[in-house]
């Protein structure tokens, strides 16, 4: 249990020492908190980054679909005549 009930009879010393620990959890819940931002934030950078290459390798896929079919249909030969 996080906390305990106080009893009439606790000492000063008792009670410097509970706060003491107090205080230390919850420096450490901090530090651990800060550090959960920070990860968080290098899994943005590289999904974004990982997004990024996705639109790319799409864009690519689509404009060789393109070409291709272009080709298929007949398209092929107007781009040779106009040098494409």
């Amino acid at each position: 249990m996080f906390w305990e009930p106080l009893d009439p009879l606790t000492s000063m010393d008792d009670l410097e020492s509970r706060l003491a620990k107090t205080e230390w959890l919850i420096e450490r819940q901090d530090q651990n908190i800060r550090e959960l931002y920070d990860t968080t934030e290098d899994m943005k950078k590289c999904l974004r980054g990982i997004h990024e290459v996705l639109i790319q390798i799409k864009w690519f896929v689509l404009g060789g679909a393109a070409l291709f079919f272009a080709d298929q249909i007949g398209l092929g030969y107007i781009f040779k005549i106009f040098g494409v």
